[in-house]
């Protein structure tokens, strides 16, 4: 499953949009890092107990450029979808039980719908924007900084 969702984010123009419960797997991450360096925009909304997992993507993303919200919800946000190009040429939605882990490519029964439609990425983009206005931007990931001490020395002995 995860080659043609690899598959997919290589076709992305303009944008991907997704909400997600899980997404570890580094294939998927990589591609989509190298979609960023290319110009695309990437937009996330994120479970919380997803983004605590120490493999989770969304550090690598957020430091790459991606805009990141996480979820603070009573719920889960148990979304595994996404929206390439939503107002491009080839709007299309990946979605389905599919988390997109290793485990979930390789070792899980899940399943994945690949659909190439504009209608429906509308539908799926209008699920997104709900999800995305309903968290702050206190709530937006922002890329880690390192600070380095400053030292200061003194002439006098």
């Amino acid at each position: 499953m995860a080659f043609e969702v690899w598959n997919e984010l290589a076709n992305a123009d303009k944008t991907i949009h997704f909400g997600m419960f899980f997404w570890t797997d580094p294939v998927l991450t990589q591609r989509t890092i190298q979609r960023l360096a290319a110009g695309v925009q990437v937009y996330g909304v994120w479970d919380q107990l997803g983004a605590a997992n120490v493999s989770s993507a969304d550090i690598p993303l957020c430091v790459a450029g991606a805009q990141i919200k996480i979820e603070n919800f009573a719920g889960k946000v148990h979304h595994k979808f996404a929206v390439i190009d939503v107002n491009g040429s080839d709007p299309t939605v990946i979605l389905g039980s599919y988390n997109w882990t290793e485990s979930g490519a390789y070792d899980n029964d899940e399943n994945i719908l690949i659909i190439h439609d504009a209608a429906l990425a509308q539908a799926y983009y209008a699920e997104w924007q709900r999800l995305w206005s309903a968290l702050g931007s206190d709530r937006l990931c922002v890329p880690h900084k390192t600070y380095l001490p400053l030292v200061m020395m003194s002439s006098d002995p």
